[in-house]
């Protein structure tokens, strides 16, 4: 992409994504003694694209962080509609509810491309926590971040019109693995129509024209098999606003 020249007279939108990124690594909140207990403790698997690393509703006692690729967090609604939860990446931990209370997954996990894992056993947290405190400080601010994500998407699909409720999505991915240009922030995870519809939890079709209504107010544009979000900010405070049909 060649880079747009500076024009005195017009403002370009400001992103601080440094700041306001969105990572699911415990890391961000554990020092270097409890890292490097996480480390010694995790046993390293690889999972190839497309493979399932656990299933909604299977018994679970080890928690994941991702040294790199990326995962695909989904649930399966009761009309059997998927709903995407999340794509996390490197960094991302996954699995730590049923490490902490014991229950059933409540996603099914599968490696959305080639990846790396770390994977450490209930019992092995548990000792861990015990030694260390900032890392039981660490799965607890990671679930505090996952269930006011929740409560962010029960608000947006059950409140909000379906465009209003995409650009809420896709300002979340923005944060999550977007990278920012010259042009605006690009998503570096390239998804098709039936991912944005499962983004969103609603067919292809209607996300389809949630997607031209958001291309049509000059909020997102395509770049290859890439989306480019033109200004951040403006699709923040649109995807708040909750307009759209749906």
């Amino acid at each position: 992409m060649a880079p747009t020249k500076h024009v005195a007279s017009r403002s370009r939108p400001h992103y601080s994504l440094a700041v306001q990124q969105l990572s699911f690594d415990m890391y961000q909140w554990m020092g270097p003694e409890a890292q490097a207990a996480f480390d010694r403790a995790a046993t390293r698997v690889e999972r190839h694209a497309g493979a399932l690393i656990y299933a909604e509703g299977d018994a679970g006692d080890t928690m994941f962080r991702i040294v790199r690729g990326a995962v695909r967090l989904t649930v399966l609604r009761d009309d059997g509609r998927e709903l995407l939860f999340q794509i996390y990446h490197q960094g991302g931990c996954f699995g730590t509810s049923s490490v902490i209370d014991g229950g059933r997954r409540p996603q099914t996990a599968e490696a959305y491309e080639d990846c790396e894992l770390q994977v450490v056993t209930k019992a092995q947290i548990d000792g861990l926590r015990a030694d260390h405190p900032d890392l039981g400080d660490a799965m607890l601010r990671l679930l505090s971040m996952n269930m006011r994500l929740l409560i962010s998407y029960f608000a947006g699909s059950n409140l909000d019109g379906i465009v209003a409720w995409l650009a809420q999505r896709l300002e979340e991915a923005a944060r999550a693995f977007g990278r920012e240009t010259e042009d605006g922030v690009l998503l570096t995870q390239p998804l098709s129509q039936s991912e944005f519809a499962t983004m969103v939890g609603t067919s292809r079709q209607t996300v389809n024209k949630a997607l031209t209504e958001l291309r049509t107010r000059g909020l997102v544009v395509n770049h290859g098999r890439y989306l480019l979000i033109k200004d951040l900010e403006q699709l923040r405070r649109f995807g708040e606003q909750g307009l759209g049909p749906g």
